[in-house]
Order: structure tokens, then C-alpha cells, then sequence
């Protein structure tokens, strides 16, 4: 007994602080994560790995629900919130985002729920479908990549000449293949000859991130220095339990497929599960991605704690590989139970910090906050990863610019991690390197 209180309190000590993470605009639990278990491996953090496993835990959880109101109210989303910007803040300039928010929570908290209910019976799926999926994942990745090329659609508004709107579509298109193109560029020489110091590795990726993701949104919106209109709290959420069904279905297939599959993130599986079942409502969209969401982010880790299994998917769960696996079926137990009740705790405290988000958004000054977060951003790459990561961030940044400017998706900054990881898969490397 003393030592489930033990590591349900580390769970929610790691929450508490995985929900403070999440409202600093673009900063990613994983930065963090990497930066704790690398005190750990060098002996300056003195906890037992279990312990650890749990702090870790929590801290996911509780990013997945908090990092959804900076997205919301300062336009600053992670990749995996990348896909339901346009929905949300089509809410939030109605007057809706404190709908949006609670919706994406109710998303969240259905998809915890799907896990608890899933927990009896994943190791035999997860067990039966890496023995069917393992030979197979080299071509499932491609065509992944090969469907979201193919099913970038233009948007037009149907003005102009027939020639000024076909150059206005096939621009879109192309500025999406390149965009994709120059990420997996990037990725290929991050991957084999990164100019990042070989003592901060595990934060090769955290420059390029952060150019992509988050600083081309935080230039944008600094430059064009919108204001919240004011927002709407009402009492109750304007939606109905299909609605909730229909969303968390979506979201589930989505962020379950994320997580068993390698390089498939959260905003991959949102879209491909959106494309699968034909969302049409915005509310439906937002719920799904915020099932997807913790369902990919924490899904992967309770995937770690399968023993057994020796699944290592998602950032995190690679991360705390390093350390030890949990090898106990009472241990695999403990973390659903440890997210469960962590996650029904966090549901009602963030509706109050929703509410007063909803609240004071309107009446914050946004550019000095965005210039403020765009600070944030420079010293954090700047201390975990020095000039070589600003040059990165530099980069990226002009490649992360391509989808604002051209209204493609941001999703094809991906390329970062799918073209180096799939070439390796395919076992193409030294054809690409002597082509570099």
C-alpha cells in the first residue's frame, strides 16, 4: 500500500507540473521530459526509476489537457493541435472558445475513458497485431506519407481568371510537396550529421520543432497583433451525446493507430481517422483531436508499461527506455488506474482555469505576449542546444513559414522525422547519403 500511495502521489506531482508546461506557450513536455531523465542518467536527480515513470506520467496527462489554451487564446499549437487550429479559431472568434476548450477536454477525457476500458484486453491486440504488423510497417509508413501528399485539396474562392485560380491551386499543392520535401531534408541531415553537440543529442529534434510548429504562428501572429473577441461562458455545452460519440470514436482510431504505429503522431492519426469517418461538424472535429491527442501522447506510455511486450512508441516512452522498463503486471495496472483518476482530477480543474482564460483573453495585450513567447523560445533553444540550434531553428523557421503563407498543411513538416526514419526502414541509406 505504501508504495501505490507513492508513485499515485508522483503521478500527481508530475501532473501539477505537466499542467503548468502546457500553459507556456510552445513549450513541449518532451524538452522537459528529455532534459529530467538526462539529470537522472548523469546521477544529478536522485529517484527511483519507478518513481520517475509515474512523475513522467502524470506530467503527460496533464500537458494534454493545459497545452489545449494557449493553442486556443495565442495561436501557438504543437503539431498535433496543427490540424483543429481552423475550427477552434473559427469558435474563438465567434465567441466560442471556451467552448472549444471544454470540448477539446471532453475529447480528452473520452479518450482516457476508451483506454481504461481498452487496458483488459490490449495485450492480447497489442501482442496478435505487432506479430501480423512488425514485417509490414516499412510500405504502411510509405503509403501514409503517400496519402497525405495525394489528399492535399486547394482551397479556392472562385475569384479570378481560370488561369489566376489554377496557378492559386497547383500553388497551394506544390508549396505543400515542398514544404515536405525540405523537412525530410532537414531531418535526413539531423539524422546523420547533425551540427547540434553530441552531449545535448537528445534535444536534436527541439530546434527544428520549434521552427516549424511554433515560431512562424508566433512571428505571424505578432505581426498581425489580433484580439480576442470577447468570449462566451455559458453554462452548459451545446452538444449532444452522439455528437460526444461520434467524436470520441473518431479521435480514438486516430490516436490508437498513432501510438502502435511508429513516426504516425497524433495530428497523422487525427487526419486520417477525420478522412476515414467524414467529419462534418466543427464540434465533432475538435473532440476528436483532443481524443486522438491523449490518446497518442499517453497511450504510447501505457504501451511501455505492457510487460511482455517491449513496444517503445512515441517520444517519451523512448526516452524513459533509457532508464529501465516497468516489467509488472501490478505496475501496468497501477499507471491506468494512476491516469484515470489523475485525468478526472484535471477535467475539473480545467474547466475554472478555461473559464477565467475565456475570461481575461480578451483583454490581454497579445503582440507584447507573443513577443514575450518568441524570447521564451530563442533562450530555450539557445541553452538546451547553443548557436547550432538557432541556426536550425533559423531554417526551419523559413520552411515552417511555407504552410502559413500558401494555406497548406503545417502536418507536412512532419517529413522532419518521416523521410530520414522511412529511409532507413527501407533500407535506402547509403543510396541517399552518397547522393548528399
Amino acid at each position: 500500500m505504501p508504495e501505490i500511495l507513492l508513485l499515485l502521489t508522483a503521478t500527481f506531482i508530475g501532473a501539477i507540473f505537466g499542467s503548468l508546461l502546457g500553459l507556456i506557450p510552445a513549450l513541449h513536455v518532451y524538452n522537459v521530459a528529455g532534459l529530467v531523465i538526462a539529470l537522472k542518467t548523469v546521477g544529478t536527480l536522485e529517484i527511483a526509476a519507478q518513481t520517475l515513470h509515474f512523475v513522467l506520467l502524470g506530467m503527460v496527462v496533464g500537458y494534454v489537457f493545459f497545452s489545449t489554451l494557449p493553442g486556443l487564446f495565442l495561436a501557438v499549437p504543437d503539431e498535433s493541435l496543427a490540424f483543429s487550429v481552423l475550427p477552434a479559431q473559427q469558435m474563438i472568434r465567434r465567441g466560442a472558445g471556451y467552448t472549444a476548450a471544454m470540448l477539446t477536454a471532453v475529447g480528452v477525457l473520452g479518450g482516457i475513458v476508451v483506454l481504461v476500458l481498452m487496458a483488459p484486453v490490449l495485450p492480447v491486440i497489442v501482442r496478435r497485431l505487432h506479430v501480423l504488423v512488425a514485417p509490414h510497417l516499412h510500405w504502411i509508413v510509405a503509403l501514409i506519407v503517400v496519402y497525405m501528399l495525394m489528399s492535399e485539396w486547394p482551397f479556392s474562392n472562385g475569384q479570378g481568371t481560370n488561369m489566376q485560380r489554377f496557378r492559386a491551386a497547383w500553388g497551394q499543392l506544390l508549396a505543400g510537396s515542398l514544404t515536405f520535401s525540405l523537412a525530410g531534408t532537414v531531418g535526413i541531415v539531423l539524422m546523420y550529421r547533425s551540427p547540434v553537440e553530441i552531449t545535448v543529442a537528445y534535444q536534436n529534434l527541439l530546434p527544428a520543432f520549434v521552427g516549424f510548429f511554433a515560431v512562424p504562428a508566433v512571428i505571424q501572429a505578432f505581426v498581425i497583433g489580433g484580439v480576442v473577441p470577447p468570449q462566451k461562458t455559458p453554462m452548459a455545452l451545446a452538444v449532444s451525446h452522439k455528437l460526444v460519440g461520434q467524436g470520441v470514436f473518431a479521435g480514438a482510431l486516430g490516436g490508437l493507430f498513432a501510438a502502435f504505429f511508429p513516426l504516425v503522431t497524433a495530428g497523422i492519426g487525427g487526419f486520417l481517422a477525420g478522412h476515414a469517418t467524414a467529419q462534418r461538424d466543427a464540434r465533432v472535429f475538435v473532440i476528436s483531436q483532443g481524443t486522438s491527442r491523449v490518446l497518442y501522447y499517453v497511450g504510447a506510455v501505457v504501451l511501455f508499461f505492457l510487460p511482455g511486450v517491449g513496444l517503445t512508441r512515441g517520444g517519451l516512452a523512448a526516452m524513459l527506455a533509457t532508464l529501465e522498463r516497468p516489467g509488472t503486471w501490478q505496475t501496468y495496472w497501477l499507471a491506468v488506474g494512476a491516469i484515470a483518476v489523475t485525468a478526472a482530477v484535471l477535467f475539473l480543474v480545467f474547466e475554472r482555469v478555461a473559464y477565467v482564460t475565456a475570461k481575461i483573453s480578451p483583454r490581454l495585450p497579445q503582440r507584447p505576449i507573443n513577443g514575450l513567447t518568441l524570447i521564451i523560445l530563442l533562450t530555450i533553444v539557445f541553452i538546451t542546444t547553443g548557436w547550432a540550434g538557432l541556426l536550425i531553428m533559423a531554417v526551419c523557421t523559413c520552411i515552417g513559414s511555407l504552410p502559413l503563407l500558401w494555406k497548406t498543411r503545417r502536418m507536412h513538416c512532419l517529413g522532419v522525422i518521416l523521410i530520414p526514419v522511412l529511409i532507413n526502414m527501407l533500407g535506402w541509406d547509403d543510396v541517399i547519403l552518397r547522393l548528399f
